[in-house]
């Protein structure tokens, strides 16, 4: 049996700094990003707490670093490392980070 999914491209967080291409299928959203090697701009994480992202994602670095800002403090995650972000974050990959990120859309999205 087929599971009904969608595709989409969008501008992560809104604020220009990674193209995310999504598939959402049944209970969960998979994307795969990628940072431009010169970013727009950074988002403004003390300006604008209330544009954090609300979700918990799971994921995989494929290439560079990414970084995630929260009220806990700031971690990274190289290539070849898994990581684990929790509601709250702003995501800021190193320009031509890469990763691919799995998003629970099952009870609010707030984990897998």
């Amino acid at each position: 049996m087929k599971s009904a999914r969608r595709t989409r491209e969008a501008v992560q967080c809104t604020e220009g700094i990674a193209r995310v291409r999504s598939v959402e299928v049944v209970g969960a959203v998979i994307q795969i990003g990628a940072a431009p090697q010169e970013p727009a701009h950074s988002p403004d994480c003390r300006r604008h707490p209330k544009t954090a992202c609300q979700h918990a994602h799971f994921g995989y670095v494929v290439n560079g670093t990414c970084r995630f800002l929260s009220s806990e403090g700031a971690v990274s995650f190289s290539k070849g490392e898994k990581f684990r972000v929790g509601p709250g974050h702003f995501t800021l990959p190193d320009p031509g980070a890469e990763w691919v990120m799995f998003t629970s859309t099952i009870g609010g999205g707030g984990g897998i």
